[in-house]
């Protein structure tokens, strides 16, 4: 069953305390504390005990990884995001993988490449739309149909990686054309601003999409949140886009916005063991989104698909570093 969205509650207090509980229950020789704490996020949102919520995450992995092989994206990491998910939406393990299976019959027929965690991620997102969370063909010939189309201006850069954001950017009623135009301007705007870094901006483009204000106002706001950051000693780079894009929509002024995830911060690094820079700033700017924007559904629910976007550029990051020992050491 589902577990419904409480009122609003202090994000950070119940994420620390889903995080400590978690820290509390039964542990592995290794754990992966990094996707663990980002799974912790979205949970932080839902009703219920924090012991409770971290035993039934952890019983959830051990479903995914009994009723999975050892090769398959679900068994390994993945298996964290996909169980929190499961928490949050309801069903069983085992209708969730064979809805993903299912889907991904979907995604061959109209000749989507293989994706690994990015294919698995877009199914989700796709499911979460769909009114039966049943992926549908029509929800996958449009997805298509972006991908096409923003494959056109980025020919080298678009690939399988994006199907999670393009899959949001499939739940609207905007036309493909139209939706890749404005993904391009985005992109450009971003890159005027100095923002270079072409995956990241590509991202960036498609979670800015959505914002109520017009593209040029929302790019300012994302920029005038990373000069804040910057003014204030942080080094910031460009995995930070993702982080940047969902504090532009939460309210207040940018010096607000980056005190609030600075007050987080503090707090989340005393968490043992303790989280590198990088993760304790990415997981502070998650509790201070959802503080912000209170019961906010619609953000609540970019907040959860900005997790997913997270979740997968640590995995595709730990592939890359893999890569290159491996080639290195050849």
């Amino acid at each position: 069953m589902s577990i419904r969205a409480p009122r609003p509650v202090d994000a950070l207090a119940r994420f620390l305390a889903v995080a400590t509980a978690l820290k509390n229950t039964k542990q592995r020789w290794f754990e992966d504390w990094q996707l663990l704490r980002h799974a912790a996020v979205p949970l932080a949102s839902l009703e219920g005990d924090p012991a409770e919520l971290a035993s039934r995450l952890r019983a959830t992995m051990d479903a995914f990884e009994k009723r999975t092989r050892w090769w398959q994206d679900t068994h390994g990491s993945l298996r964290i995001p996909l169980a929190a998910q499961v928490l949050q939406s309801g069903g069983t393990v085992d209708e969730h993988l064979a809805e993903l299976a299912r889907a991904a019959t979907l995604f061959r027929a109209h000749k989507l490449r293989r994706g690994g965690s990015g294919e698995v991620l877009a199914i989700q997102i796709l499911a979460e739309q769909a009114p039966d969370r049943r992926v549908t063909e029509s929800q996958v010939r449009r997805l298509r149909a972006i991908f096409d189309w923003i494959k056109r201006d980025h020919p080298w850069t678009v690939s399988a990686a994006d199907y999670p954001t393009i899959a949001l950017l499939a739940a609207t009623a905007v036309e493909p054309e139209q939706i890749g135009m404005r993904v391009e301007g985005i992109v450009e705007d971003l890159r005027e601003r100095g923002f270079k870094q072409r995956a990241a901006a590509l991202t960036t483009s498609h979670v800015l999409f959505f914002h109520p204000l017009k593209d040029r106002s929302a790019c300012e706001r994302f920029e005038a949140l990373w000069h804040e950051f910057r003014a204030r000693g942080l080094r910031m780079q460009s995995g930070d886009y993702d982080e940047l894009a969902l504090l532009a929509f939460a309210p207040g002024t940018a010096s607000s916005v980056a005190s609030r995830v600075l007050e987080h911060r503090v707090s989340i690094d005393a968490l043992r063991p303790k989280p590198d820079r990088n993760t304790s700033f990415s997981l502070a700017c998650g509790t201070a989104f959802l503080e912000l924007v209170g019961g906010d559904r619609a953000l609540r629910r970019l907040s959860r698909i900005q997790a997913a976007v997270q979740i997968q550029s640590i995995l595709r990051a730990r592939q890359a570093a893999a890569t290159a020992s491996a080639a290195g050491a050849a």
